[in-house]
């Protein structure tokens, strides 16, 4: 599993960008601003079909409104226009799962300016689209749904949104009541949490946590951190391993949960972006080596990479081991897209069988892309590539002959 995001750092360029060319003074006649900052594949309407949905921000004079955006797929590889709901401020992050019961998914979704969890319950009369927002809980930046407590009812888990922020909060929902959730207990971390997933990594059958913590006192240059596994225990509780592939200089931009060598076990993994000139960016692969064990770090630098924005895991070309792609876009000089003039592109990394990812394929995108995904749209088995980008949500659908490759990028429709 991999959470998705837009980098922080990458909101705030484009905020600033648009209040500059205001002159810095009275927004009042600011256009519109949108931010995109979350993609999903999933099925939400339980039709069968994979649907896409998105998150946004878009402010205009000071004022944010967030949005949920879903394009349901209504036919094979056919997708309608996006229906959309209004959710907080600054939506950032969304996870989906069926936490009522009723067989279709509701959505959670993280609103960290206002320090607010949003739960949105499907409305049963209307497969596909959600009631009003509902708060749920204070947090931060990232959610993930799962079962924490081996109840076989679904649980809510957040990063905690308070300063300093020290781990991760939890609401556990009563199995007898579906709806209904405790209040949130707190798990502690040596250190402020960064990104976090769900994922079983032991193979023990229980959900198991991963988290990127910062161990680095809140505002030090340069910063420091690692991976953090998180074992659930019977009744709950975690037991928290070492500091794992511990970094200086960068921060997380995703995590995953992935078989990574082929050796049937999962892997732990990042994208990490620098936090500033003086570092590259990197994947990292911690293999597990035996249950809850794990050996050393496979890197592949992406110091040369140009267009990683944001990135993914998924096995791109079915050899059943996972690969990555990132996306992004930069500022050049004479590049396609005006204005401003920027390039940008997706690249297409297949892993070598042992954890390090070689660069396959680098392919232009006709949109300045922010953010992607990755899942199986057209239900033959093999995962495609969302991307979004300028207001627009772009597929690429992977070749039904030729594995690893992928058909020209065009927009959901």
């Amino acid at each position: 599993m991999c959470a998705r995001r837009v980098p922080i750092a990458l909101v705030g360029v484009l905020i600033a960008a648009a209040l500059l060319a205001c002159g810095g003074h009275d927004h009042s006649d600011l256009p519109p601003s949108w931010v995109e900052t979350d993609v999903l594949v999933a099925d939400v309407d339980a039709d069968g079909r994979a649907d896409v949905l998105t998150l946004a921000q878009q402010g205009k004079a000071g004022q944010w409104e967030g949005y949920l955006l879903i394009y349901r797929q209504i036919a094979s590889s056919a997708f309608a226009a996006p229906t959309m709901t209004v959710v907080g401020s600054s939506p950032w992050q969304l996870d989906l799962a069926d936490l009522s019961g009723d067989g279709k998914p509701d959505a959670v979704i993280t609103d960290p300016e206002a320090g607010t969890v949003w739960m949105l319950t499907q409305d049963g009369a209307h497969p596909g689209t959600f009631l009003a927002p509902q708060a749920f809980m204070n947090g931060g930046y990232e959610a993930v749904i799962a079962d924490l407590n081996g109840d076989g009812a679904l649980d809510v888990a957040v990063i905690d949104g308070s300063s300093p922020a020290r781990g991760i909060l939890v609401r556990y929902q009563d199995s007898a009541k579906r709806g209904i959730f405790g209040l949130p207990v707190a798990v502690v971390l040596p250190g402020r949490v960064g990104n976090l997933v769900a994922g079983d990594v032991d193979g023990d059958g229980r959900a198991d946590l991963l988290a990127w913590i910062y161990v680095s006192p809140l505002g030090a240059y340069p910063s420091s951190g690692g991976i953090v596994a998180l074992f659930q225990q019977p009744g709950g509780e975690f037991l928290a391993s070492e500091v794992l592939a511990p970094q200086t200089g960068m921060n997380v931009d995703q995590l995953a949960i992935a078989d990574a060598n082929g050796d049937g076990r999962p892997d732990l993994l990042a994208s990490l972006a620098p936090s500033s000139i003086d570092y590259k960016a990197k994947l990292v692969v911690v293999p597990q080596s035996s249950t809850r064990g794990f050996g050393a770090p496979v890197y592949t630098s992406l110091a040369n990479l140009k267009g990683n924005l944001d990135a993914v895991f998924a096995d791109l070309n079915g050899d059943g081991i996972v690969d990555a792609a990132l996306a992004g876009f930069w500022p050049e000089s004479g590049g396609p897209l005006r204005p401003p003039i920027v390039r940008s592109r997706t690249n297409l990394l297949f892993n070598d069988g042992r954890g390090a990812f070689l660069l396959a394929a680098e392919i232009e995108m006709p949109v300045a892309v922010s953010l992607l995904t990755s899942g199986d749209l057209d239900g033959d088995g093999r995962d495609d590539i969302v991307v979004y980008g300028d207001e627009q949500c772009l597929v690429m659908f992977q070749s039904h002959t030729v594995p690893g490759t992928f058909e020209a990028v065009r927009p959901l429709r």
